[in-house]
Parts: C-alpha cells; structure tokens; sequence
C-alpha cells in the first residue's frame, strides 16, 4: 500500500496545504476567483521548473532561467509595443528563450568563438536594419547570426565552460540585458 501511494506523495502533500490554507482562510481562498489567479501566477514558474528539472536530471545546473524568463518577457513587450499580436509577442518569447538556451548548450560545449561571433553579427545586422521595423529587425540578426555560425562551422577550437560557470556569467548579463531594455522601468506592451 504504501509503494502504491509514495508516487502521489507529492500531490497528496499539495492537496494537505490546501486543505490547510482553506481551512484558516475561509471563503476568500476557496473562490474560484482566487484559485485562478494562483494557477495563472504559478503558470510561468511552473514552466521554467519543467524544463529546469530536465536539465538537472541531466546532471547540469542551470542559474540563469529566471533571468531568460525575464529577457523573453522584454522581448515579447517590445513586440505587443510595436503593434505585433499576442501570437507574435508569444513567439518573441519562446524564439528569445531558445536562442538562450543555444548559446549556453554552445558555451557549455565550447564554441565560445562562433557564439561570440554570432552575437556580434546579430547586433550589427540589427544595427544595420533598425530603421525596418522590429520583425524585419529581428529577421535580419537571426540571419546574420546563422550566417557567422554557418561560416565558422569547420573552427576546431574548443575551449569547454562549466555549466556553472556560464549560467552564474549569463545570470547577471541576461537580467542586466532585460533591466537596461527597459530602463529600470515596467515595459507595458499594446
């Protein structure tokens, strides 16, 4: 019986908390107003907790997720900003976060080089084609990135980075990043 319960364990304890807050909380916690707003909050943390446990099941560490989440979020308010949908806005985030998310898998395994280059060719594509407007923008340093990727494929130098090392490097420049995008301030997309 007990085997049989210990994968639940986690749920039942859940389920006891709740018992709990409703308890000393009363009517206020168990409305249905209520219990949406804590999933809809939970939501985003929830996420990065998914694909963190990946990565630590893999035997990695990864330190910058909340800082990613952060720059993704910037990324998808500058889109609803400049009149993209909510789709679009989606989109930035999830393109954002998993560009970040290659740069780290490229940095833990060595290709310093072609990620430092990919970068500077982004940012100067973008700088180039600022005047077009965010997603041509966009479109153009995603091309120049894959183009200084592709063009240094045969590079054989590596030099390998602790996971560590990198995602403690890429927590403080990613919030840093997200913080300076929005001068300090909240970003209010639309």
């Amino acid at each position: 019986m007990r085997a049989a319960l210990r994968p639940f364990g986690p749920l039942l304890g859940l389920v006891a908390t709740w018992v709990l807050f409703a308890a000393l909380a009363g009517g206020t916690f168990t409305r249905w107003a209520n219990q949406e707003l804590m999933l809809l909050q939970t939501a985003v943390v929830g996420t990065a907790a998914v694909g963190a446990t990946w990565i630590i099941v893999a035997g990695g560490i990864d330190l910058s997720v909340g800082s990613n989440i952060a720059l993704g979020t910037m990324a998808a308010a500058y889109v609803l900003r400049a009149g993209g949908g909510p789709l679009t806005a989606a989109l930035a985030a999830l393109a954002t976060g998993a560009l970040v998310g290659f740069a780290i898998g490229a940095l833990v395994v060595g290709e310093l080089v072609r990620v430092a280059a990919s970068l500077a060719a982004a940012l100067g594509a973008a700088f180039l084609a600022r005047g077009l407007g965010v997603l041509p923008c966009v479109g153009v340093a995603l091309a120049g990135a894959v183009a200084a990727w592709l063009a240094l494929r045969r590079l054989r130098f590596a030099l390998p980075l602790s996971p560590f090392i990198v995602t403690l490097g890429l927590w403080g420049a990613l919030r840093g990043l997200a913080k300076g995008l929005g001068d300090n301030q909240p970003v209010e997309g639309g």
